[in-house]
C-alpha cells in the first residue's frame, strides 16, 4: 500500500512538473500596475514604408522601423513616462501609434549609463510592455551589448515600454563611518523556481537573503575576500540581506566592493531555448569609509581653537577664541593631511580689525594622538597699536564619540523598482 501511495505521489509531481515546465516557456508576466504618467516631451516622425528611425529626447531609446513594414507614411512617435515597472530603472516610454501591430518586427534599442550598471549587472537587464490590463510582460529575444552599453529587442505592437533589471543590492552606494554599520538588501525580480521548473504564476520582485539559498550557500565577500577581513570590514547575513562593517580604520583605499552571490536555478524560457542550467550572479555595493570625525581643541598663547571636524579632506571651520576677539577659521585642505588656514573680521563695533592665515599640516595620524599643526601668522590692530605675530599652534584631535558627523542612513529601494 505504502508503495502504491509513493507512486501515484511521483506520478503526479512528474505530472505536475511537466506542465510547469511547459508553462515556463511562456511569458514572463508581472502584476499589474498604474499607467505611467508623462515627464517630458513627445517626439513624431513621419516614417513611410522605405524605414527609418525615431529617438527619444534624451537619447535613450531609439525605435528603428526597417523598409516596409508600414506602406503607407504613419506618425510615429514616443514620450518618456514614469516607469511603474518591477525592477524598473529610468524612465519608461510610451510608443505610438498606440496599438498598433506590424508585420515586420520594429527594433527597439536602450542605451544605459554607468550609473544604471550601479547595484546590478547587465545579465540582468530586460526590456518589457505594458498590456491593457496593466500587466507587465517581458518582450523576448533581448540581446545586450556590453560593450556599447545597449539592450536590442524586436517588437511587433506599441503600448508603453520600460527598462527594469531582475538583480539588484540596495543602497548601491553608501558612505559610513569608521566602525559604522550599513545594511544592504538585495532584490530579484522573476517567477518563482523550483528546482528546474518555472511555476506558473506572476512573476514577483522579492527580497532575497542568505539563506534562501538552501543547497548552494552564498558567501558575501569584501574586495573579493570571503565575509572581509580586519582591514577592509566584514560582512555577515543579517536578516531579509547583509550588514557591513566598517573596519576600526580608514583603509587605503577608502572605497571597497560588498559582493553578495546569488545562485538561482533558470527555467526554460523562450530566451534561454532547452537550458535549465544553475546560473550564478554577483552584485556589489560600493561604500566608502571615513573618519569618525574629530574634536579639535588647541591652545596658542591666549588663542585658543576649538570645533568639530567631520572630514580633514572637505573644507572645515574651527573656532578661535582670543581675549580680544572671537571668530572663525576657514582651513582648506590640499590633501587628507595639509592644507591652508585663515581667518579675518573686527571687534568692538569696528575698532579692533584681525586677520591670520598659514599652512597646516596633520600630523600622527596612524597613532592614538592626532592633532593638527597650524603654522600662522596674525595682526591685529586698534586705532594707535598694531601687532604681529607668528607661531604653531597645535590643535589636538580626538575621534567623536557624539552623532554629529554621522551620515543619514540611505535610503532602501522598494523592490518594486526606482
Amino acid at each position: 500500500m505504502m508503495n502504491r501511495c509513493i507512486l501515484i505521489l511521483v506520478l503526479l509531481l512528474v505530472g505536475i512538473g511537466c506542465n510547469f515546465a511547459s508553462c515556463g516557456k511562456g511569458e514572463v508576466v508581472f502584476a499589474a500596475t498604474e499607467v505611467g504618467t508623462p515627464t517630458g516631451d513627445k517626439v513624431t516622425k513621419a516614417i513611410d514604408s522605405s524605414g527609418g528611425a525615431l529617438t527619444s529626447p534624451d537619447g535613450r531609446l531609439t525605435l528603428t522601423i526597417p523598409p516596409n513594414a508600414v506602406s503607407s507614411s504613419t506618425e510615429f512617435s514616443m514620450q518618456p513616462i514614469t516607469n511603474n515597472a518591477a525592477g524598473g530603472i529610468g524612465p519608461g516610454y510610451r510608443l505610438g501609434p498606440d496599438g498598433k501591430t506590424f508585420s515586420v518586427p520594429l527594433k527597439l534599442t536602450i542605451h544605459y549609463d554607468e550609473h544604471e550598471l550601479e547595484g546590478t549587472i547587465p545579465a540582468e537587464f530586460a526590456i518589457a510592455y505594458q498590456d491593457k490590463d496593466g500587466r507587465w510582460k517581458r518582450l523576448r529575444g533581448v540581446k545586450v551589448d556590453e560593450a556599447t552599453r545597449t539592450l536590442e529587442v524586436n517588437t511587433t505592437h506599441f503600448t508603453d515600454v520600460a527598462f527594469y533589471t531582475g538583480l539588484k543590492i540596495s543602497p548601491e552606494r553608501a558612505t559610513v563611518r569608521v566602525k559604522g554599520v550599513v545594511s544592504l538588501q538585495v532584490f530579484t525580480c522573476r517567477q518563482r523556481t523550483v528546482w528546474i521548473v518555472t511555476l506558473p504564476m506572476e512573476a514577483q520582485c522579492t527580497t532575497v537573503s542568505l539563506s534562501d539559498v538552501r543547497i548552494f550557500p552564498a558567501v558575501p565577500e569584501v574586495d573579493g575576500i570571503q565575509y572581509g577581513d580586519a582591514i577592509k570590514g566584514t560582512v555577515k547575513g543579517e536578516g531579509a540581506g547583509m550588514q557591513y562593517t566598517a573596519p576600526e580604520k580608514k583603509p587605503s583605499p577608502d572605497t571597497v566592493r560588498v559582493g553578495f552571490p546569488y545562485h538561482y536555478s533558470r527555467g526554460e524560457d523562450e530566451d534561454h531555448p532547452g537550458s535549465t542550467a544553475d546560473v550564478d550572479r554577483n552584485v556589489f555595493a560600493t561604500i566608502k569609509i571615513v573618519d569618525s570625525g574629530w574634536k579639535a581643541s588647541g591652545q596658542d598663547g591666549p588663542t585658543k581653537y576649538s570645533g568639530t571636524i567631520c572630514s580633514l579632506e572637505e573644507p572645515f571651520v574651527l573656532t578661535v577664541d582670543h581675549p580680544l576677539y572671537t571668530t572663525g577659521a576657514s582651513f582648506t585642505p590640499t590633501s587628507r593631511v595639509a592644507g591652508n588656514a585663515k581667518y579675518q573680521g573686527s571687534a568692538g563695533g569696528g575698532i579692533i580689525k584681525f586677520k591670520g592665515s598659514g599652512p597646516y599640516t596633520v600630523e600622527g595620524m596612524e597613532t592614538d594622538s592626532p592633532y593638527l599643526l597650524w603654522s600662522v601668522t596674525s595682526t591685529a590692530k586698534i586705532p594707535v597699536i598694531s601687532t604681529t605675530g607668528s607661531g604653531a599652534a597645535h590643535i589636538k584631535l580626538e575621534p567623536l564619540d557624539t552623532p554629529e558627523c554621522n551620515p543619514p542612513p540611505p535610503p532602501a529601494a522598494p523592490a518594486g523598482g526606482r
